[in-house]
């Protein structure tokens, strides 16, 4: 069996560890065997092993203490201590009662000013959104109207071309539409004189494709002679057709054409009648908008200050009555003051009838966060690494181990010797331990290497040949030994882990010599 070379830097923690894991597989029963044998001086002693189940680990051992994270209960301003509701030891929850104090003296006078605060904030938000919204009205009418002033000259000329321009081309709509009406009128008796020219033809094919039919029912004819009457009949019908539904649309479209000459005549005579009004309100628009250009900056200006004076008053009415209600704001409470977090509390610093300065220390809770901090020498501390996995024993509690992780790597020297340096890690601990108290010491073990829940016995029990083979001897139901080939695993340095050959809580054999 060959112990890995890594298992020797950790000589330190081996043990512990490996009474860590047959705590978890219960007490090991040795029974030494006193062999009769003797040989030069020694003789062979046997001691009795069971197989057992357990974890296997490696890994680096320091020694640390526990700290608990605290939080200090304290009060800003000059109280008086009516009761005390906890006790050092008493476990709380955020919010329950630590203690009260008496504050009746303010909570009239911080009513009232409270009162006339909150109206002071609602009036200045109210002034700072109409500012806001003000300015921008403000601005968007000061920049219309020079614009509208600046433009004015421009803005007359494009009117009255619109005014001739709008004229001129519903005269050309109106010419268009009547050329249109009496091109349809010509189209539309061409279109009457062929399609009753083709309801003729139509006729005659009709009545000569019926006569073809009684002529062939008497056998005067020929199926291709009868063919070609139809023909024809069919291309006649095709014809008239047609032509129906052109003269149909041409009629529409008069129809259509002519309703819509008398809406632009009508127009027509709208902008006519219209044009001499319009060309007098576009000379009062030129002359208003300059007028009103003038004059513009005046009233920007004029309403811009406006809104500002409004602010600026509206926020010395806050900041009056804020300077009062500061002075006692912070000191009026219903007395009771609370747990900030759930924890142990740790001290309570006043006694009922005390009279406590400001922010002097009431009580001193501990979270339900625990820590261990502890030195590690820089032979190690490249090894350790943020989220690395800690097993605890704590002195307090043998049989029970914790475990937490690397929370943070101090890169400052915490010691330095003439021979040594070290550093400080902190540990979180898993969960919420509620039975680790302050101080309290441990030895932390750094996993480098585990084996959960495997077989395993003393590494002196295996014997391994020149081939490799591993045995052990085994004590079997009769009580005689018998010697079993096996396979091993990993070690810590202690022990083995047993891959196969054995089965939990079989009996081996270890042997040694002393001398007689």
């Amino acid at each position: 069996m060959n112990i890995p070379e890594q298992v020797k830097r950790f000589a330190k923690p081996l043990g512990g560890l490996v009474l860590a894991g047959a705590r978890v597989a219960g007490a090991a029963v040795l029974q030494p065997i006193w062999a009769a044998g003797q040989q030069g001086g020694t003789q062979a002693v046997s001691r009795e092993e069971t197989v057992k189940r357990g974890d296997l680990t490696v890994g680096i051992t320091e020694s640390g203490s526990a700290t608990l994270e605290s939080r200090l209960v304290t009060y800003p301003v000059p109280v008086e201590v009516e009761e005390i509701y906890v006790k050092a030891g008493q476990r709380v929850k955020e919010g329950d009662p630590l203690l009260k104090v008496d504050l009746s003296a303010l909570q009239d006078e911080y009513s009232t000013l409270e009162a006339a605060y909150n109206s002071a904030l609602l009036q200045l938000e109210q002034a700072k959104q109409n500012q806001t919204t003000g300015a921008i009205t403000a601005k968007y009418d000061y920049d219309s109207t020079v614009l509208g002033g600046e433009t004015a000259e421009s803005q007359y000329d494009y009117t009255v071309s619109e005014i001739a321009f709008n004229l001129s081309d519903q005269e050309d709509k109106v010419d268009d539409l009547a050329e249109k009406l009496s091109d349809l009128h010509d189209e539309r008796s061409d279109l009457r004189s062929a399609r009753s020219e083709a309801s003729s033809v139509y006729s005659a094919a009709l009545s000569a494709y019926n006569e073809a039919q009684t002529q062939y029912t008497a056998g005067e004819i020929d199926d291709d002679t009868l063919e070609e009457k139809r023909r024809a009949m069919e291309t006649a019908k095709s014809d008239y057709q047609r032509l129906d539904e052109e003269y149909d649309k041409v009629c529409d479209d008069y129809t259509s054409t002519s309703s819509s000459l008398s809406t632009a005549r009508l127009k027509l005579e709208q902008l006519e009648s219209q044009q001499e009004l319009n060309l007098l309100n576009a000379e009062a628009d030129k002359e208003k908008s300059m007028a009103q250009s003038g004059s513009a900056g005046t009233v920007y200006d004029a309403t811009v200050s406006q809104l500002a004076s409004a602010v600026s008053s509206a926020r010395a009415e806050v900041n009056t009555t804020k300077k009062e209600l500061d002075k006692i704001a912070g000191y009026v409470t219903d007395g009771i003051i609370t747990a900030p977090v759930e924890g142990l509390v740790m001290a309570v610093n006043c006694a009922e009838g005390d009279n406590m300065g400001a922010d002097s220390t009431l009580a001193v809770l501990a979270t339900r966060t625990a820590y261990v901090t502890l030195s590690v020498s820089q032979d190690d501390i490249a090894d350790l690494e943020l989220g690395m996995a800690v097993e605890l024993a704590f002195d307090a509690y043998e049989e029970e181990i914790f475990t937490g992780t690397v929370d943070s790597i101090s890169y400052s020297a915490a010691r330095m010797g003439s021979t040594s340096v070290s550093y400080t890690v902190n540990i979180l601990m898993d969960g919420s331990p509620e039975n680790i108290y302050e101080g309290m010491t441990c030895d932390a073990t750094f996993v480098t290497r585990q084996e959960k829940d495997c077989l395993y016995l003393s590494f002196r029990a295996v014997t391994t040949a020149a081939d490799g083979t591993e045995t052990v001897k085994r004590k079997n139901a009769a009580g005689e030994t018998e010697t079993v080939t096996v396979k091993t695993g990993f070690s810590d340095g202690r022990n083995v882990q047993i891959l196969s050959g054995l089965e939990e809580g079989d009996i081996v054999l270890i042997e040694s010599r002393v001398n007689s």
